[in-house]
């Protein structure tokens, strides 16, 4: 099992500012399921026709559609990352949108490379579940 570090992002989310939406709650358990490796727990967050689409760092860039295949991608992606450190620097939380500008270290399991990363993700719910996932991302390779 990977090692991660999502203590940062879970105390961002759940001491953001108030009046909090039903969203903040939902990421928080998603992100609470990650972090334990409990893929199979996300599954009542998406909705059936999710999408997820990962730009900007090659070893899991991708566009999915559908609930099984977002979260096996979401899978495969986390299984490529080890000792993962993200930090949520701004939320904005707005009608069905959530935007985290987030930075996150970690280290490419399969290379022990270690990396950098920028980037914003874009969470867009439809009710009370998660509907498309867009990620940007500016990943650098420190030496």
């Amino acid at each position: 099992m990977a090692n991660r570090d999502f203590a940062a992002v879970l105390s961002a989310i759940q001491n953001a500012p108030q009046p909090r939406s039903g969203h903040q709650d939902v990421l928080h358990a998603v992100v609470a399921a990650i972090a334990a490796n409990d893929m199979k727990a996300l599954e009542p967050y998406f909705t059936e026709h999710v999408e997820l689409e990962i730009h900007g760092f090659a070893p899991i860039d991708g566009s999915w559609s559908g609930r099984s295949d977002v979260i096996a991608a979401a899978t495969r992606n986390y299984q490529k990352l080890v000792e993962q450190e993200p930090r949520i620097e701004t939320m904005v939380d707005q009608g069905d949108t959530v935007v985290w500008l987030l930075v996150e270290s970690g280290y490419l399991k399969e290379t022990g490379q270690r990396y950098e990363a920028r980037g914003v993700i874009w969470w867009t719910f439809g009710g009370t579940q998660i509907r498309r996932v867009e990620e940007f991302l500016h990943v650098s390779l420190p030496a």
